[in-house]
């Protein structure tokens, strides 16, 4: 299984606006309110700076996305000259 190393709240927060709001058509395929579901419980279940960094499981089906949002959000943050700390193990 994947695990997103998560460095802080505001990125993960940051990861799922992204995803919400600028879903690839080359991810359309994605169960995209399962996934939206999923920021969302685990943006309620680890609030606070003392729930950072964390490593979350990523479901198998939501890899793609995930990785997508992820080097989507790093691009945007790098272009600002600010770096994505948190990060994908498959």
């Amino acid at each position: 299984m994947a695990t997103l190393y998560a460095a802080d709240e505001e990125e993960l927060r940051d990861l799922a606006n992204w995803f919400d709001e600028h879903i690839d058509a080359e991810l359309a395929d994605i169960p995209r309110d399962e996934i939206a579901e999923w920021f969302t419980t685990i943006l309620a279940n680890r609030s606070g700076a003392a729930q950072f960094p964390c490593r979350i499981d990523v479901p198998p089906v939501y890899v793609l996305a995930v990785k997508a949002v992820m080097e989507d959000w790093a691009e945007v943050l790098a272009a600002n000259d600010e770096i994505l700390v948190s990060y994908l193990t498959e």
